[in-house]
């Protein structure tokens, strides 16, 4: 895991990597941990291969990552068409951190900001009465790290109260 994105040999985008700046909280590269994190290893073993003895060093990208999108491919959240949600009068506000390295660098904090992007392409630009981003400095996964814990201004606007700054538009 590290900086470099991940594709498959058809160019095709899997995991845009890690952003620069949170490498002190990457179990993986600071040598804290020698595996990936059991998560990672748990969609692959338990999901893709069914099987509790497969062993993640016999990893290939573009065997493995199609084979988790065939079995459990449903749980991935990339749809960007949130248009039911949102006539139903749904709010959604989005943060992630972007010291996040997740279990081992799972959660990019790039993915976060891609599905966004997503969602306005889809839906339009103009989405702010309902949708909102906030990319923590700092911040690792889902807390703790350099940055902020936690942000209690972002819960107002759930009630009504709209946020005082927008950090990514």
């Amino acid at each position: 895991m590290g900086h470099a994105p991940a594709r498959r040999k058809t160019e095709e985008l899997i995991y845009p990597g890690l952003v620069p700046g949170g490498e002190t909280g990457w179990a993986m590269l600071t040598a804290a941990k020698a595996e990936p994190g059991s998560i990672d290893v748990g969609m692959f073993r338990f999901l893709g291969h069914e099987d509790p003895a497969w062993d993640w060093r016999t990893f290939d990208l573009d065997r493995d990552t199609s084979l988790i999108d065939k079995k459990a491919g449903f749980i991935d959240v990339v749809n960007p068409d949130l248009s039911a949600f949102r006539a139903r009068g749904g709010k959604l506000l989005i943060f992630h951190g972007w010291n996040d390295g997740g279990s081992g660098g799972a959660i990019s904090p790039q993915n976060t900001v891609n599905y966004y992007s997503s969602v306005l392409a889809k839906m339009g630009s103009q989405q702010q009465d309902w949708l909102w981003l906030f990319m923590v400095p700092g911040m690792e996964h889902c807390g703790g790290g350099p940055g902020p814990n936690q942000e209690t201004g972002w819960l107002r606007w759930s009630v009504g109260a709209s946020p005082e700054s927008r950090p990514i538009d």
